[in-house]
């Protein structure tokens, strides 16, 4: 009986491949709720002052004279600005991990030249899945290599 049954299905599956799929129930839901979350620990104000330029070999300090770079994390959610436009997304941040959830985005207003190019170095450092570490007032993000990409020290704003 059991080779009857596996007979049938594969010559329906042969004959007509579109009815053996429509009686599949889907296993994939269709409404998946996002999970979004920072943890406490990590929420408000951070300024870069140590970033990762592309593939160096280690962090290059954010000299005071270069624009102030910002990253914000609030309930669900964090955002990136050095000044001028912001990129910001939803995440999930806690118990040292952080991921990115879904698409991330960005204002579009022209900038002055040293803006646009510090904006850019942050968009590239800031990693989208990793982990953190907050030591008192500095925190540190890390990509899924495990390389450290941005120090990070709270601000009072």
């Amino acid at each position: 009986m059991h080779r009857t049954t596996i007979t049938a299905i594969v010559f329906l599956a042969v004959l007509n491949p579109a009815q053996l799929l429509a009686d599949v129930p889907s296993i994939i839901p269709e409404n998946i709720r996002l999970i979004r979350q920072v943890s406490p620990e990590i929420r408000g104000n951070w300024r870069v002052i140590e970033i990762r330029d592309d593939q160096a070999d280690s962090l290059v300090h954010v000299a005071p004279s270069e624009p102030e770079m910002i990253i914000n994390f609030e309930d669900g959610s964090f955002g990136l600005s050095a000044g001028c436009n912001g990129v910001g997304g939803d995440i999930f941040a806690r118990d040292g991990e952080h991921h990115v959830v879904g698409d991330m985005f960005s204002t579009m207003i022209l900038c002055v030249e040293e803006l646009d190019e510090q904006e850019r170095r942050l968009w590239r450092a800031f990693p989208e899945n990793g982990h953190y570490h907050r030591v008192a007032d500095y925190l540190h993000l890390f990509g899924e290599n495990g390389q450290l990409m941005l120090t990070l020290v709270t601000t009072t704003d």
